[in-house]
């Protein structure tokens, strides 16, 4: 039989809802990004699964974004992880990182 977790326990034992982050990065255009933000976007998504941020759930670009959507248990971690990352890829300037909202199913 498994041990309960209480309020009490450290916070590393406590099970944690699923949490989307999104990382959104601007550019200028309407169609697909250029091939250079599309190579640092591919390395921003390997080294958030190096990195240990979540799952990566979806993809999108296009009408001057690409979205990055990561699917994680410890969102503060993956936007640390993601803040460091876009940094060091130059993307820093040009992107926003957030939990996102869901909308809640009745």
């Amino acid at each position: 039989m498994a041990a309960k977790v209480g309020a009490e326990d450290p916070p590393s034992t406590q099970t944690r809802q699923r949490q989307k982050v999104r990382i959104r990065i601007e550019y200028n255009g309407k169609g697909p990004p250029g091939p250079v933000l599309a190579g640092r976007c591919e390395t921003l998504v390997r080294m958030l699964v190096e990195g240990d941020a979540g799952v990566i759930d979806r993809r999108t670009a296009g009408d001057g974004a690409v979205n990055i959507y990561v699917i994680t248990r410890f969102p503060d971690h993956t936007i640390e992880l993601a803040q460091r990352s876009t940094s060091e890829l130059g993307l820093a300037d040009r992107t926003t990182i957030g939990i996102v909202k869901e909308k809640a199913v009745h």
